[in-house]
């Protein structure tokens, strides 16, 4: 009697088990794209910052993972594979490489013996599905936890050799190295890492903790809330990069290209169908002669703008010359007074925050346009407007004043709460015939 109700409570509470396990936290889908978007930019721009062209020169993506932390978080690795699959997605095209590595204290095969790099086959999607079956899924045998950044450097750096082609990418969930019990990381100063640094560059650190980028996620909870996670991203290039030409046309191009029309059924066109297309043919020019004609008569009152180009980003009383910027590039860094970049490259950093150490953002170069990418900071208002919550990326027109406010949130200490600091940066122009171009708020 007692074994036989012993397994009706079974049967019965076995759905309710089930489907208590299949209701589990999950990625935000448009945070993981919007990270994936930020890290594709900066890709671009390392590669411009080396000397290479993204648009017209191919590029061999290494992309490289800590796994030390999988087995207890798999929703950052997931949240890795992820935003590496949409980059390759979204960035590469047809002759690319690309390249995984997995390491802990050191790199480990976690393909087993198989090819660990291959050249997509096209720019389509289903050309590249191949790269997610080189992601590693699992942690280390015999993990211990841990990851050695600066040794992991070292050891993809010799499996690549003279690659002046690659831009390596390591995605961890800490950009800095930790040991586990009984075991030590080779530190910065290691002769083999300064070996490297030699021929190789290690983008500039946002953080404590060494990461070139931060890429912060959401999760979406059971029970509806959200948590905020983030990834840290480790970025090193040449220091001159050099890839073979594009043939086919330019990235963007070759991104864009739309799919082949569908064959011909063979079937005639209605009447129907073929005057609808008759009047595009008539309409089209008589718009055209219309505006022409609107054009001409409105041209002697014209009056032609005659403002000078804009030559320089001026920034409290720093400025930043554009007349030599190469598109793609960083430009300047506006950062805490206190900030400390992990190398020397050029890249003028403005000090906008007192008593802080961190990175607030980070203006390039794109096109005729420049665009701010937030770092430690939260970006809230651009001139007294909110801007969208979450979004990192924003566009400035270059000649146009703005007034951006930031907010710094700063982890709580022993016996105090989580504070917060308000950071006001006023952005103005420097034209070729005057000092500067109008501000905003006087």
């Amino acid at each position: 009697m007692r074994l036989s109700l012993w397994l009706c409570l079974l049967v019965f509470a076995t759905p309710v088990l089930v489907a208590q396990t299949a209701r589990q936290d999950r990625l935000d889908d448009a945070s993981i794209e919007q990270a994936a978007r930020t890290l594709q930019h900066v890709i671009r721009s390392a590669v411009t910052g080396a000397g290479g062209d993204p648009e017209k020169q191919h590029v061999h993506l290494v992309l490289a993972f800590s796994t030390g932390h999988f087995n207890k978080d798999p929703l950052g690795a997931q949240a890795a594979r992820e935003i590496a699959w949409r980059v390759v997605r979204d960035l590469l095209v047809q002759g690319d490489r690309v390249s995984c590595f997995a390491w802990e204290m050191g790199l480990w095969d976690h393909l087993q013996g198989k090819e660990n790099s291959l050249i997509l086959s096209g720019a389509d999607e289903q050309s590249k599905s191949a790269v997610r079956d080189l992601f590693p899924n699992t942690v280390q045998d015999g993990s211990q936890g841990g990851h050695d950044t600066e040794r992991a450097i070292v050891e993809i750096s010799q499996r690549l050799g003279d690659a002046k082609d690659a831009v390596i990418v390591l995605i961890t969930n800490d950009a800095q190295s930790v040991a586990p019990r009984g075991q030590q990381t080779i530190g910065a100063d290691n002769p083999a890492y300064q070996q490297v640094l030699q021929t190789w560059t290690r983008l500039p650190q946002v953080n404590q903790s060494g990461a070139s980028l931060v890429l912060p996620f959401k999760v979406i909870k059971v029970d509806g809330g959200t948590a905020d996670r983030k990834l840290d991203i480790v970025m090193v290039t040449p220091h001159r990069f050099s890839g073979t030409t594009l043939t086919a046309g330019t990235r963007s191009e070759l991104l864009q290209s739309p799919p082949p029309a569908p064959p011909d059924s063979g079937r005639r066109r209605k009447f129907s169908d073929w005057l609808r297309a008759s009047w595009w043919w008539i309409l089209i020019p008589a718009a055209l002669l219309l505006i022409g004609i609107v054009a001409w008569r409105a041209l002697p009152r014209l009056k032609w703008s005659s403002a000078p180009a804009v030559t320089a980003l001026k920034i409290g009383d720093e400025q930043i010359d554009l007349t030599k910027v190469d598109e793609w590039r960083t430009i300047c860094l506006l950062a805490g007074e206190h900030y400390r970049p992990l190398s020397e490259d050029g890249i003028q950093v403005v000090r906008v925050a007192k008593g802080v150490d961190v990175l607030l953002a980070e203006i390039s170069c794109q096109r005729n346009m420049l665009e701010l990418q937030s770092r430690e900071a939260e970006l809230q208002k651009i001139n007294d407007e909110w801007v969208e919550p979450g979004r990192t990326v924003h566009r400035l027109k270059i000649g146009q004043p703005y007034l951006l406010h930031f907010i710094i949130r700063k982890p709580p200490k022993p016996a105090m709460p989580a504070r917060t600091q308000e950071v006001s940066v006023r952005i103005e122009w420097v034209s070729a015939s005057s000092s500067k171009i109008r501000n905003v708020g006087g």
